[in-house]
């Protein structure tokens, strides 16, 4: 079964959860009237995680794009679009 929304499975994801609970980066609540629906929440570990990845990815990008000229720099919105883009990427097949 995929989850809705995404090409993920059910099992990938809640597997995703455990681990990120697991490590410290996410509380998940059970909701009483239902247990197959969870409330997920970062904690102060998780966004201090996440500030750390994405000084990362900028730090990454403004690297590769160092030495192209003026002209081919691409758009200012381009570091977050890269940034989603990695993070999906981060989310879809887990983080190490």
């Amino acid at each position: 079964m995929k989850t809705e929304g995404t090409e993920t499975s059910t099992a990938a994801v809640t597997q995703l959860l455990k681990g990120l609970v697991g490590a410290g980066y996410v509380d998940k609540q059970e909701e009483t009237d239902d247990r197959r629906k969870v409330r997920v929440k970062l904690t102060a570990a998780g966004r201090a995680r996440h500030r750390q990845r994405e000084a990362n990815i900028q730090q990454w990008m403004q690297q590769a794009l160092a030495h192209s000229t003026t002209r081919c720099r691409p758009p200012r919105g381009l570091y977050t679009i890269a940034s989603i883009f990695i993070i999906d990427r981060m989310v879809k097949y887990g983080t190490r």
